[in-house]
């Protein structure tokens, strides 16, 4: 039986993957708590990168991925990549900072080694839709974005060199402390020589104040980034 595709058109967005670094290891010493491990992801990804309303940017969560998710921020071609960038940057530190709270205060075993690491792109792909199913994504930038999760150490972001001053503004919004950027080249299979950036994520009991005094839902960012 053929797959018919309800929808196959091309988007922009900004590609963010997430997943826990030492996942594997973790799970196999502690396979009792793997379930409310997914359960307690698959929450904070519905409430830091999930819109129920803002269908003008396409904020959603594409994937659940047991240990990790894969959402994105839509946006018009030429037009509020800044928007999605900044607000997928802050996405960022607030999942970081909802899942090292929320294991904090689990009695998940062995929680003190489980740490994210992130991934982040932006540009064209394909979004398309079948019958019965959820809206996925294709595209060169989705791929690269998983590279990047998976080239990420824990607690660190891995992105694009031309997102660098929307990563800036959103650690600026979130008021987080002074961050190091580092710059990498490398040979990737399928890409070549490829520039990224890394810069590590710490846990800030301020700054999880601060996500706490705009709101839980990421409903907030829009207002929030009214002014860009």
């Amino acid at each position: 039986m053929l797959v018919k595709f309800e929808s196959f058109e091309e988007a922009n967005a900004v590609y963010t993957f997430t997943d826990v670094r030492g996942f594997t290891q973790w799970s196999r010493r502690n396979p009792g708590d793997m379930k409310r491990l997914a359960a307690l992801i698959y929450n904070i990804a519905d409430e830091v990168c999930e819109s129920k309303t803002d269908a003008k940017y396409r904020r959603r969560v594409v994937k659940n991925l047991g240990d990790g998710c894969f959402w994105v921020n839509e946006y018009k071609k030429d037009k509020h990549t800044r928007l999605s960038a900044t607000t997928a940057f802050m996405q960022v530190v607030q999942f970081h900072h909802y899942f090292h709270e929320a294991l904090r205060q689990s009695n998940i075993h062995g929680r003190n080694q489980l740490q994210l690491g992130f991934g982040v792109t932006y540009g064209a792909s394909h979004r398309f839709y079948t019958r019965g199913q959820s809206i996925d994504y294709i595209g060169e930038k989705i791929n690269l974005a998983s590279r990047f999760c998976a080239k990420a150490e824990a607690n660190q972001v891995v992105f694009e060199p031309d997102l660098k001053e929307y990563h800036a503004r959103a650690m600026e919004l979130l008021e987080v402390a002074t961050v190091d950027v580092d710059e990498h080249v490398e040979e990737l299979r399928g890409y070549g020589q490829v520039e990224y950036l890394t810069c590590g994520l710490s846990f800030s009991s301020r700054v999880l104040q601060k996500i706490y005094s705009i709101g839980h839902d990421s409903e907030y960012l829009p207002g929030l980034l009214a002014e860009l």
